[in-house]
């Protein structure tokens, strides 16, 4: 079967965050202004601020570390901080073997310092290191690659050099994209330019306390050259001047820049609701559609995390199809309404993996924009395989959709408390109507065979209960709660399948198992 896609619905959000199936080189976390992906078969915590990744098993998962130090402005030379930053890791070490530090270039252009240490502490253990750091722009950045042994430090090496590899600072774009970061958009005094347009959003960013969409920062841009053409000094002025308290936000410590957000917000608040021009609107929309529910939960759905979530899905179908285009803001709302239908009745854990998204998505952009064709074309293939040719998803028959709708509400008590035998006989009975109707006439076998599994491990189970004796063996017991975790997920996939991004011929096809 040709695995492509035009436009496709919210279902393959859900795939790739919820079941994995969207490629390292696709899925960028972001600390401060380090983009990273957290290797294969590691995790990651965060102490402190500082990130910590290590192996989630073998030999290397108590004794190997990459860790993602606090970067921040630079105010001194480069070499010099990087020599303090040395002095203070060592302070309550002895260093064995203090390799030479080396100078270097990124391909982006931004200088590079590293080293390898050999350390010991007071107990006679020894740790073997390495330190790099970076100069993007005016920022401080550092890295360190911690072991306990030797043989350990040389056996992780390797996914240590592909970690840094696919490091990316946000403020540090692509070889390609250096020249054009700082090309002037228009002439003025002084000129307008996209690195500008770049630190203006990505500080309201910070300020709202969200990443934002394309369509937000396609306004952003929009609306600083509509003022630098006007040419009135007054506004441009305006825009100067919160370019200025950004560059004295990035010199404050964490905890100030909090305090000053916090001040900030109440009177960009303040000022927007009384002076109401177009522009000022717009920001104060903004700003309460991040903070705004428009569905309960845990966390709650708001019109930020929906439109994230559109976007990314509307991405990924462009690139797998090549038809790119971006939505409509009637898209959006249509988009949003159905994802508000089915929020409340996802699970914590769901919506806490979404509510995500609009992060996911900004670190995703800017690792796109920083990943060669050849890793491009890896992820659109893994993309595209979550993506199946079929008919158009018609609306669920009105039987079939109030069975649904019935499954589903017993599947939240399922999950909160023992059923009781009546309520494991609905759920049988439930899925009877649905695997009964057209609907699902084209559903491959083996998904309905475990729906079949599924209802017939509910009658037992309706039947152990009833009886007072476990008719289930523990295996049993297990693939009952396995299968209504899969109701909880198909249900829920159900409800939005005509969450279509853009109208799309194509539609998710449930693949079990995954």
């Amino acid at each position: 079967m040709e695995r492509v896609c035009a436009k496709v619905s919210l279902l393959t959000m859900f795939v790739a965050l919820l079941w994995g199936q969207a490629p390292q080189a696709a899925v960028a976390s972001r600390t401060g202004n380090a983009v990273f992906q957290i290797p294969a078969a590691w995790q990651g915590t965060e102490q402190d601020g500082v990130v910590i990744l290590s192996p989630q098993s073998g030999p290397g998962k108590k004794n190997v570390a990459i860790m993602i130090l606090q970067g921040h402005e630079l105010n001194s030379d480069f070499r010099k901080a990087f020599d303090q930053v040395l002095r203070k890791m060592h302070a309550n070490l002895r260093v064995i073997s203090d390799g030479q530090i080396q100078s270097l270039q990124a391909d982006e252009g931004y200088p590079v310092l590293l080293t390898e240490v050999q350390t010991q502490d007071a107990a006679g253990d020894r740790s073997y290191r390495l330190y790099l750091a970076a100069n993007p722009g005016s920022r401080f950045e550092m890295i360190m690659y911690l072991a306990s042994s030797e043989t350990s430090y040389r056996s992780y090496r390797p996914v240590l050099e592909q970690f840094v590899k696919n490091l990316n600072f946000a403020n540090a774009p692509a070889m390609e994209q250096v020249a054009a970061q700082h090309s002037t958009l228009l002439p003025g005094s002084p000129p307008l330019t996209t690195d500008m347009v770049a630190r203006f959003a990505n500080f309201t960013e910070w300020l709202f306390g969200s990443a934002f969409t394309v369509e937000q920062h396609h306004y952003i841009k929009a609306m600083l050259i509509r003022d630098w053409q006007s040419g009135v000094v007054a506004t441009i002025k305006e825009h100067l001047d919160v370019l200025e308290i950004e560059q004295n936000v990035l010199k404050a410590s964490s905890g100030q820049r909090e305090s000053m957000r916090r001040q900030m917000i109440t009177t960009l608040v303040q000022s927007s609701r009384q002076r109401q021009n177009l522009d000022d609107r717009w920001l104060l929309s903004q700003y309460e559609a991040i903070q705004k529910q428009i569905a309960p939960g845990n966390p709650p759905l708001t019109r930020q995390i929906a439109d994230a979530i559109a976007e990314l899905v509307n991405f990924q179908c462009g690139e797998v199809t090549g038809n790119r285009k971006e939505l409509s803001r009637s898209e959006k709302d249509a988009n949003a309404q159905l994802l508000r239908q089915a929020w409340p009745g996802m699970t914590a854990r769901s919506q806490l993996e979404l509510s995500n998204t609009p992060f996911n998505w900004s670190a995703l952009r800017t690792q796109w924009a920083t990943s060669p064709e050849s890793e491009r074309a890896k992820t659109r293939k893994v993309w595209a395989a979550n993506y199946n040719r079929s008919a158009p998803a018609q609306p669920l028959p009105p039987a079939v959709d109030a069975a649904v709708k019935e499954l589903e509400a017993l599947i939240a008590e399922g999950r909160a408390r023992q059923l009781t035998p009546p309520e494991w006989t609905a759920i049988a009975y439930k899925i009877d109507v649905m695997l009964a109707s057209a609907h699902w006439a084209a559903a491959p076998p083996g998904v309905v065979s475990e729906w079949q599994t599924a209802a017939q491990a509910c009658r037992r189970n309706a039947a152990g209960v009833a009886t007072g004796q476990d008719t289930l063996t523990s295996a049993e017991r297990l693939r009952s709660a396995s299968n209504l975790l899969m109701m909880d997920h198909v249900t829920k996939m159900n409800i939005i399948s005509n969450m279509n991004v853009g109208g799309s011929e194509y539609r998710y096809e449930y693949k079990y198992g995954r």
